[in-house]
């Protein structure tokens, strides 16, 4: 193991640059030492000079940036492998080419604020959040990895954990997905998912979010109201059994529930304006309902809803204020058609087909 500090002076301002390096075995030191490799420790601090460009896939022991004032670039479709850690610092400048640009780690991540790309969980690490988090994607891949937010907040357009082995730590902060396509929250069987007392947000936004719950249990998701030019909704997208202790869906949003899929609910806040309903329903032309059962509370007033079975000792036996049936429910009772200020109920048997956006 050995540690390679930037000092420039190379060939080119490429990392990977030879015949001259950039890199010394001092801060500042005598240049042409060899390009750090994967056991060694990288440090980009006052004394090196900008800019710094990773244009080639490396992998290393770690990387601090602490001190540094430069610019560093992450070009396109490049991956850098870290171990044991990487440290941003807030003076410094943090590009990357686009979002194919990777950081795949394990260890500590101290990002100061800047925003990365795509981020991987090494094989047989823990990454860990020493503070907020805010990146394009964030994939917990890596076999036998873990990835812990250590009670940091964190927003990506989309969050993924692939199937079998894999640790997530959610802590207590609020996980918030970002507007974008094909984002949303991706969870898998087979896996480890600790939600603490976190909060998974969905906010509104232009571009709809699946959420994929898998059979885990989740403290809080909050599905906020849409603004205008953000009116998409969410899509929950599984067949599996999944719990909630509080499930929250803001005025005017719609909430596309798949085919089968099974909620269980402690707190269930579904509160609608009558200008601003809530609309719960199924995929269009699809036949199998979904189930929402609700064990603790229940707040339930101007929502449309179609295609749903409710049950549950806190579920509503009386009428839903200002509550519109679209078809196909059972365990839900919707105010007497002609009562103004009622919401009515549509035709049994009738479904009417909503888009989104």
């Amino acid at each position: 193991m050995a540690s390679r500090y930037w000092v420039g002076g190379g060939s080119s301002s490429n990392w990977n640059a030879t015949g001259n390096t950039n890199w010394a075995a001092t801060s500042g030191g005598a240049g042409n030492a060899s390009v750090p490799g994967v056991s060694d420790d990288v440090f980009f601090d006052a004394a090196s000079p900008s800019p710094s460009v990773l244009s080639a896939g490396i992998s290393v022991q770690s990387v601090s940036f602490a001190g540094y004032t430069g610019t560093f670039t992450h070009n396109a479709n490049i991956t850098l492998t870290v171990s044991t850690g990487v440290t941003f610092a807030a003076g410094m400048t943090y590009t990357f080419g686009s979002v194919t640009s990777r950081i795949t780690m394990g260890g500590s991540l101290t990002t100061a604020g800047k925003t990365l790309p795509r981020l991987d969980t090494v094989a047989s690490g823990t990454l860990t959040l020493q503070d907020a988090l805010i990146c394009d994607r964030i994939g917990v891949e890596g076999v036998s990895s873990t990835f812990t937010a250590n009670n940091f907040n964190v927003s990506m357009r989309r969050f993924g954990i692939l199937s079998g082995g894999r640790t997530v730590n959610m802590g207590n902060g609020t996980w918030t997905i970002l507007d974008g396509a094909s984002g949303g929250f991706f969870a898998t069987t087979a896996n480890t998912l600790n939600c603490g007392a976190s909060t998974l947000r969905f906010p509104a936004c232009a571009n709809e979010p699946t959420f994929t719950p898998a059979d885990y249990t989740y403290n809080a998701v909050q599905c906020d109201s849409p603004q205008p030019g953000l009116t998409a909704g969410v899509r929950f997208s599984d067949i599996a059994e999944s719990h909630y202790g509080i499930l929250t869906i803001g005025a005017g949003r719609t909430i596309i529930f798949a085919n089968g899929i099974s909620l269980e609910v402690v707190v269930f806040t579904a509160h609608g304006a009558p200008l601003s309903p809530i609309t719960l329903r199924r995929p269009d032309d699809l036949d199998f309902p979904w189930s929402l059962e609700v064990v603790g509370s229940a707040d339930i007033a101007y929502v449309r809803v179609e295609g749903s079975q409710a049950s549950g000792a806190a579920f509503p036996a009386t009428p839903i204020p200002g509550g519109v049936d679209l078809g196909n429910n059972t365990g839900w009772v919707f105010p007497a058609a002609g009562i103004p200020g009622s919401g009515g109920t549509a035709s049994l048997g009738t479904k009417e087909t909503f888009r989104l956006g």
